[in-house]
């Protein structure tokens, strides 16, 4: 589709530096400049249709990254009162049922509980569908000499 979008981008810009350089007046309708406009009505109608295909496009996935850069910043908000955790990686998708499913991989000293889940998700932002939030919590401590580092950020 961008190969497309680009090819009609150029055969269009380049019409329209001959006919401003004045080589429009080499063909027979010289004496008519809605010439230009009949003779390049296909591309400038592929051209404008494009540009709306792809500003359509272009403005659903920029509202999709903000949507999970919102859904990110909550997590992470949330998983500050786990010591130790960390929001490693977070997935968006949509299953059959019409429903938005949100995975986030959580390097965790302990398994985050569902009830802790089912808070974590009441505090998603809106959505114009169902959303589910489904945590991994892959298991990782940290250790020092002086003992498990998510235990001293408790005591601090």
């Amino acid at each position: 589709m961008l190969f497309f979008a680009n090819f009609v981008a150029i055969q269009f810009s380049y019409s329209l530096v001959f006919w401003l350089n004045g080589y429009h007046r080499l063909t027979l309708d010289f004496h008519k400049d809605s010439g230009l406009l009949f003779r390049n009505a296909l591309s400038l109608g592929l051209l404008i249709f494009l540009s709306v295909f792809l500003g359509v496009n272009l403005r659903s996935s920029v509202k999709e990254r903000l949507f999970e850069i919102k859904i990110r910043e909550s997590l992470q908000q949330d998983l500050k009162n786990f010591p130790g955790t960390n929001l490693v990686g977070l997935s968006v998708s949509r299953d059959d049922n019409a429903k938005i499913i949100i995975l986030a991989d959580v390097r965790t000293p302990y398994s985050i509980s569902p009830e802790s889940v089912q808070r974590f998700e009441f505090k998603l932002p809106p959505a114009k569908i169902p959303v589910e939030l489904h945590i991994r919590s892959i298991l990782t401590k940290e250790a020092s000499a002086r003992g498990w580092l998510h235990l001293e950020n408790i005591t601090k």
